[in-house]
């Protein structure tokens, strides 16, 4: 699905839900045929606020999830904060393209190398619909996640987390 978006509602107000949901009204208003799709762990979200159609997926197993990526063109993760966020690296594994806020505790991402970071919803769409519309864009960005995803393997990731609860142990 070359126009679709994928983007994880978490109800918690520091994981960027609000960002996202002004994201993907605008990302609408630029490309009116988007197929976006919301992943929520517990609940479908109540009201988001969304004036176009969606579709909603709730506590999907690991293997649909990562079906879910690898159809869509663009993961949209909106987080303000994360210890280690793990699903722009789900994403890249799946072969979907990342837009991201540049938020801390994503020291894997690199700007315009392996996604497009910014922080407004503005930004945020722009970067969405130019992977949408650019295939070689959105080619050459997964392409240069290859070193990033095997630099950050489950090993990899494993040893950083145990890391981080031996620092603060």
């Amino acid at each position: 699905e070359p126009n679709s978006i994928v983007y994880l509602y978490r109800g918690i107000s520091w994981k960027g839900d609000t960002l996202a949901i002004k994201t993907i009204s605008r990302l609408h208003e630029l490309m009116p045929n988007i197929k976006v799709h919301i992943v929520a762990r517990k609940e479908a979200p109540k009201e988001l606020g969304l004036k176009f159609a969606h579709q909603t997926h709730v506590d999907l197993p690991d293997e649909e999830l990562a079906q879910l990526y690898s159809k869509a063109r663009v993961l949209l993760f909106t987080s303000e904060f994360e210890g280690y966020g793990l699903p722009p690296l789900e994403a890249l594994a799946c072969g979907t393209n990342v837009v991201s806020t540049d938020f801390f505790g994503n020291e894997y991402l690199e700007r315009d190398i392996n996604c497009y970071l910014a922080n407004s919803p503005d930004s945020l769409a722009e970067f969405s619909e130019k992977l949408m519309l650019n295939n070689s864009i959105a080619k050459m960005q997964l392409q240069n996640s290859v070193k990033t995803i095997q630099a950050h393997d489950f090993e990899a990731v494993t040893e950083k987390a145990l890391a981080a609860f031996t620092f603060f142990g």
